[in-house]
């Protein structure tokens, strides 16, 4: 289509889109009893094809009067591409045939009252499909897909007008953020997509990247009449009209399929370069991206980024532009994606969060040095994101809290849902605002540099009670560890940890006015943290045992009291992998609270095959493996039998003294967190679900 541009304001087509039915005034009574039978040319339904939607095959000719009796409304419920000349004729309406002569079927959705007409197992060239959603029959004033991109009824699969050799027509609604595409047949492949055609009109409908035709930036919904060429591989509107007036360096903005609901442009740019915007954007130091362009006047700015092909984009609605350069590969950007945070000028949420469709919704981060990324974003107080290596989804990709510490730790903090999930979020202290970011993978930390010195830019040194954590292996896992003399009510100094409330054992610790109180008894304890995990134990020194205390483990079900077994099973090990308590990851701690009392907090798996079990050991590093058995398990809280506990039966009977406790039930026991104590004395266990 060739541009033209005139310095104006936008003028939108007021012929491409046809006057958009109205809502029925006078609707008709669907509840009333209408006349029986449903003719059509003399004849009754003769067959179903699709459900609640009754047909009737004919054969028409071009010019065709076709009758109607047992409807009312009959001029709205017909589709203009085929019938035009409606006239009531007594207790029957008339309706003119236009369209190749030949069979078609008639198909009434008795649900929206409309008639659609088809060809049944018409394929191309002979004829074209189109599946999608946001769509309507042409003389409705909303939606009349079922649920969108369907094989359904013929409310979900349109049946455009030949209306020339490799030329179709389709009227429609068309509602806001619909999607199509066209098909070669009523099946699902077989796609002409806004790949294979260009669209004529694409600021009203355009393409997608991934094929879909979707609203271009100044679509308004309506009734539009479509015209498919796949000869000239072209898609329009009939009548169609638009001018823009949007100009960058004196080139008229168009759409681009990275951006189909934005105004864009490619520009060759280098770094430094000056960029003119005429015409409609205003003031261009309220819109722009502060990392990628500077303003030096209100129509001029300059380039940041480094060389290359770059898409500039203007969301009309938003009156906003971004850029980014896909082309880009890590190390030269990086991606911030989430939620909660929107483009600077904003001062709001702008992304939709967590999807990647448009530019509006994630933002390139460019380095300001090797392997130190910037951007400036507005954050709210909700603020959830993660960064990534390249622009989509991917694990191996993401740059995460797990191995980024996020700085300062009072306004960003590590992302839990009963796990720690990678995620970067605002802490209960953070305000909303406007706030530069940084991701230095070098260092390994994430910042908001508006509350940071350059020099406390750096990680985070994990030390307790002013011991720094070191390095130290234990069975098969590398720990950050430290020894430690404590004493029971004592006050515990942790730096360098984020979010303690979900990181320490509840049987150790305790949160008291501000301060953090030491549970367990005087003793030698040892500290291990898996920063990888955002998993922290403490434990007795390895020599200790019954009677100073009891040792967890079992088949790897079951965790830390602050992880679950939904994350991917980086939290817990195969369930067939029984594991002896060699490591902090593989067991857990009990504390001693009175004579043969020993009381643990810890998550266990359920589900077929998969429960957990575990024994309590009376050592951790001798053998043979002794263990407390009971001769019962109870309940402490009385919750369903899907929550309770059991020793491990086998087959149909429960083993008299067994060693082992299980979810009982199996797969009906609730995955949970269970408060556990076990009495040595009096021979039993008794647990408490706590969530």
């Amino acid at each position: 289509m060739k541009k033209t541009a005139i310095i104006l304001s936008l003028i939108l087509c007021s012929v491409a889109c046809r006057e958009m039915p109205e809502a029925y005034d006078v609707w008709p009574d669907w509840g009333e009893e209408m006349p029986d039978p449903m003719v059509i040319n003399g004849a009754e339904s003769d067959e179903t094809p699709y459900e609640g939607q009754p047909a009737w095959n004919l054969d028409l000719v071009d010019g065709q009067q076709l009758s109607f009796s047992g409807f009312r409304g009959v001029a709205r419920m017909l589709q203009p591409d085929w019938f035009d000349s409606v006239a009531k004729d007594g207790d029957s309406y008339v309706a003119a045939f236009h369209g190749d002569d030949g069979k078609y079927r008639m198909v009434y959705d008795q649900k929206n009252g409309l008639f659609f007409l088809e060809q049944p197992g018409t394929e191309f060239p002979d004829g074209v499909w189109l599946i999608g959603a946001g769509w309507g029959h042409g003389n409705s004033a909303s939606a009349t897909v079922s649920k969108g991109w369907a094989l359904g009824g013929a409310n979900d699969v349109g049946y455009p007008k030949k209306i020339g050799e490799s030329r179709w027509q389709y009227t429609l609604f068309l509602d806001n953020g619909f999607s199509f595409k066209f098909f070669r047949k009523r099946a699902w492949n077989n796609e002409i997509t806004s790949n294979d055609v260009k669209c004529l009109c694409p600021f009203t409908i355009t393409g997608k990247a991934n094929g879909d035709f979707v609203p271009g930036p100044f679509f308004e919904k309506g009734v539009y009449t479509i015209l498919l060429d796949t000869e000239e591989k072209t898609l329009g509107i009939a009548d169609y009209s638009f001018e823009v007036a949007y100009k960058i360096n004196g080139e008229p903005l168009g759409v681009l399929p990275d951006g189909a609901s934005m105004l864009g442009i490619s520009l060759d740019l280098n770094t430094g370069d000056e960029i003119e915007f005429t015409s409609n954007f205003g003031d261009i130091s309220k819109i722009l991206q502060p990392d990628m362009m500077e303003a030096v006047s209100t129509a001029k700015a300059r380039f940041k980024g480094p060389s290359g092909k770059w898409n500039l984009f203007y969301d009309v609605n938003s009156k906003l532009i971004y850029m980014e350069n896909r082309s880009l590969a890590y190390p030269a950007s990086i991606w911030i994606q989430g939620a909660g945070f929107g483009h600077p000028a904003a001062g709001r949420t702008s992304v939709k969060g967590w999807v990647w469709d448009s530019p509006a919704d994630c933002f390139q981060m460019l380095p300001v040095e090797d392997g130190v990324y910037e951007t400036t974003v507005s954050l709210n107080g909700n603020a959830d994101f993660k960064f990534y290596k390249k622009r989509g989804w991917g694990e191996a990709d993401e740059i995460t809290s797990m191995e980024c510490d996020p700085l300062p730790a009072d306004k960003l903090e590590k992302g839990w849902n009963n796990h720690f999930t990678g995620d970067f979020v605002a802490s209960d202290s953070f305000e909303a605002g406007v706030y530069k970011i940084r991701v230095d993978v070098n260092q390994n930390v994430v910042a908001l540099m508006d509350f940071m010195q350059e020099s406390d830019v750096k990680p985070a040194e994990p030390a307790v009670n002013g011991v720094k954590l070191a390095w130290r292996t234990v069975g098969d896992k590398e720990y950050l560890a430290a020894d430690l003399s404590l004493a029971k009510g004592q006050k515990m100094d942790f730096k360098g940890f984020n979010t303690l409330q979900r990181l320490l054992q509840p049987d150790f610790y305790k949160f008291n006015d501000g301060n953090i109180v030491f549970l367990a008894p005087d003793g030698d304890y040892s500290i291990y943290y898996l920063p990888d995990l955002e998993l922290l134990y403490t434990e007795y020194h390895m020599d200790a045992g019954y009677p100073e205390t009891l040792w967890i483990g079992g088949n790897g079900r079951f965790t830390s009291p602050w992880a679950d077994a939904s994350s991917g099973g980086k939290f817990i090990s195969p369930w067939n992998t029984w594991k002896h308590p060699t490591g902090p990851f593989y067991r857990i701690c009990c504390v001693k609270t009175g004579e043969d009392i020993y009381e643990a907090t810890l998550y266990i798996a359920s589900g077929a095959q998969n429960f957990g079990q575990f024994r309590f050991y009376l050592r951790c590093q001798t053998n043979p493996w002794e263990c407390f058995s009971a001769n019962k398990a109870e309940n402490d809280n009385d919750k369903p039998a899907k929550d309770r506990l059991s020793q491990y039966y086998q087959g149909a009977y429960f083993q008299a003294k067994s060693d082992n406790f299980v979810p009982k039930g199996e797969a009906n026991c609730e995955a949970g967190v269970y408060h556990v104590v076990a009495d040595i004395k009096n021979q039993t266990m008794t647990y408490t679900k706590i969530r």
